[in-house]
């Protein structure tokens, strides 16, 4: 179950960083083009404009939240439902902002409901 978390922080973290990577290195690009089609009295790129601010949004999300998901993993046996719920939140919530980031964050979930099933360490004898 742990592996199955760490694969979804590394996937999450991962696709996050990679698309703010390409939104930043081709932000000039982009500008420009919104610039060309204000000149030209349209606004034809709106609905692209707003699904790449969902991405950005997503990716910032998926980082922020993978890093959440992985200090989780530490209490997996402490705290159970609350590294599944955490879990859970951290898979599902970049996928309502943009649904492509459920290709980063599927094992996030899967480990979250993994993570329902993991008995609660017993305190130790004294």
């Amino acid at each position: 179950m742990i592996i199955i978390g760490l694969l979804g922080v590394l996937a999450s973290v991962g696709l996050g960083s990679l698309w703010l990577s390409d939104y930043y290195k081709n932000k000039g690009v982009i500008e420009q083009a919104d610039n060309i089609a204000a000149q030209w009295g349209g606004n034809t790129g709106a609905p692209q404009r707003a699904r790449l601010t969902r991405l950005v949004n997503a990716a910032y999300a998926m980082i922020i939240l993978g890093g959440v998901a992985l200090t989780l993993l530490f209490f997996i046996k402490k705290i159970p439902i609350a590294t599944a719920l955490g879990l859970l939140i951290a898979g599902i919530i970049p996928g309502i902002l943009a649904p492509p980031a459920f290709m980063g964050t599927f094992f996030l979930i899967l480990a979250g409901l993994m993570a329902f099933f993991v008995k609660k360490k017993a305190p130790a004898p004294t």
